[in-house]
């Protein structure tokens, strides 16, 4: 008879979970990627793999550990630049995973050699590294590369904006970064005020969207040229609130209805 392993593998719950989850994989993205050259996709998919399961019972650690593991899933593959930032650094503690996941949650600014970084990844966009996300004021959201895809496509079937754009758009006008030379052009403000507030009724973007979009000063007007005010944008939503919905409004619905309210599974 084969003897049968006897080890117990804890779940990791709660923060102090969290916090072990992010040692070890700095430890092990040092030893493997680092010394041994290893990919890092490789790496990041290995150590999600082999500590995805536990002999835990009950259904609150199962869901503690899971919310852990999706945790670090987000921010090993959906934010390498970040990832790699914190795990280079020298003095990394508690502290600086605390850090680390707030960045990553967009609830404090990313240094700017982040964005840099970011430019350099396979699967990453080009941003401008000497404009920081915003720490307070933004869309407070968390878009992956598979969302922003979708949100484009949205964007140009429905005729958001005056020309076409790409998921690299998106990402910009979500990291509030105004596009360059030319800044993002609303074909109709109604439409498009309908767009962002159907992107918050499913819960993607924060119900403030339209002071972030005001004072970053990300979209205008194609008839005058000139960044959209809170008042522009608030007139069209009430337009929509109070009118029976046009074909392309119902449209709109039904397509931003259909983006994910939880992350894209890369594993």
């Amino acid at each position: 008879m084969k003897d049968h392993l006897t080890h117990k593998t804890e779940p990791y719950c709660g923060k102090a979970g969290l916090n072990k989850l992010c040692h070890k994989a700095r430890v092990i993205y040092l030893a493997e990627v680092v010394n041994l050259k290893k990919n890092y996709v490789r790496f990041a998919k290995d150590f999600i793999n082999v500590h995805f399961h536990h002999d835990a019972d009950d259904a609150h650690s199962k869901n503690l550990h899971n919310l852990n593991i999706g945790m670090i899933e987000d921010l090993l593959l959906n934010n390498r630049a970040l990832t790699e930032y914190f795990f280079n650094q020298t003095d990394f503690s508690d502290k600086s995973i605390e850090q680390m996941i707030d960045m990553m949650n967009g609830m404090i600014a990313m240094p700017p050699s982040v964005l840099l970084a970011d430019s350099h990844l396979e699967n990453g966009f080009i941003l401008d590294p000497q404009t920081p996300i915003p720490p307070v004021l933004n869309f407070e959201c968390l878009f992956d590369n598979y969302k922003l895809e979708l949100i484009a496509r949205i964007a140009n079937e429905v005729h958001i904006f005056t020309d076409v754009v790409m998921p690299h758009d998106m990402k910009d006008l979500f990291n509030c970064i105004p596009r360059k030379p030319q800044i993002l052009m609303a074909r109709d403000i109604k439409r498009m005020a309908f767009f962002f507030h159907t992107l918050h009724h499913f819960k993607h973007i924060t119900y403030s969207w339209q002071k972030v979009i005001s004072e970053h000063e990300l979209i205008a007007s194609h008839k005058t040229k000139k960044p959209l005010k809170r008042g522009n944008m608030s007139m069209g939503v009430y337009e929509c609130s109070y009118q029976e919905l046009e074909s392309i409004e119902a449209k709109i619905l039904a397509l931003v209805e259909q983006i994910p309210r939880i992350r894209k599974n890369n594993r």
